[in-house]
């Protein structure tokens, strides 16, 4: 399973409710894409977690809001935690990739009502919190300096460029001339 994340949240407890969905997925759900999952999870303005995925395929895009929803426009969803409401939105989706339009054992529904006391059990936010990642400070380095640095490489790669350049002028310059002073030479005798 392939998780590319480019919201702020960690991506390790992602992967964990992802990894830990999936596995009970496929206890009871048989099918090829379960095996090569690649997940997208993006920022969305909104406060709600929502996602999409295709029929019959291996991709699965979660959107999750950027910070923890409070106000939920969903009634079916204003009960769970933040890390249940992941799991169940995943859990949707592999849905649409698992099945398809095929959903006979589940009577035409979405598979996440089947998996509904799972979540409740397994998931929570203190059992699979889900967590800002930590943001590496970088130190900050003097701008002009660098600059200053790569100004003197820079000049230090010209001037030998330059001295090749003299050199090969001077090599050629040389042929010139003597082979001037043949031709003079020859011309000299006849």
């Amino acid at each position: 399973m392939r998780v590319k994340n480019s919201t702020e949240w960690n991506t390790d407890q992602l992967r964990a409710i992802f990894s830990r969905c999936l596995a009970e997925i496929r206890k009871t759900e048989d099918h090829w894409s379960l095996g090569k999952m690649s997940i997208l999870v993006k920022g969305f303005r909104g406060n709600y977690i929502g996602g999409y995925a295709s029929y019959n395929s291996n991709r699965i895009c979660l959107k999750i809001p950027k910070e923890h929803p409070t106000n939920r426009n969903r009634a079916c969803e204003a009960w769970m935690d933040f890390s249940q409401e992941i799991a169940s939105t995943f859990i949707h989706e592999a849905g649409h990739c698992i099945l398809g339009k095929r959903r006979k054992h589940h009577n035409g529904k979405t598979i996440e009502p089947a998996y509904e006391k799972w979540i409740m059990d397994t998931f929570g936010n203190d059992k699979f919190p889900v967590e800002k990642r930590q943001s590496e400070t970088k130190d900050k380095k003097d701008i002009v300096s660098g600059r200053y640095e790569l100004a003197m490489a820079n000049l230090k790669k010209a001037s030998t460029r330059l001295k090749r350049a003299k050199t090969i002028h001077d090599k050629w310059n040389r042929k010139v001339r003597y082979y001037e002073k043949k031709m003079a030479a020859k011309g000299a005798r006849s």
